[in-house]
């Protein structure tokens, strides 16, 4: 891989409910982030932190989140 490809597995991909049995609605999601943001302020690494954190909301409401 060159240094401008990305890896495609660190992108994530929400599973699609094709059933629509909501077997893919997670009850509780762990969020491990920010640990290798050395080059990057508290507060922009909080901000990112809480950008992951609403888009889980959206898209998973039901589930509980624990941030890491």
């Amino acid at each position: 891989m060159s240094q401008g490809d990305s890896n495609p597995a660190a992108i994530p991909h929400a599973a699609e409910d094709i059933q629509g049995d909501d077997r893919w609605m997670s009850q509780v999601i762990v969020v491990w982030v920010g640990t290798n943001n050395h080059e990057n302020t508290a507060e922009e690494v909080a901000g990112g932190i809480e950008a992951i954190v609403q888009l889980i909301n959206t898209r998973q409401p039901q589930a509980k989140i624990i941030v890491l």
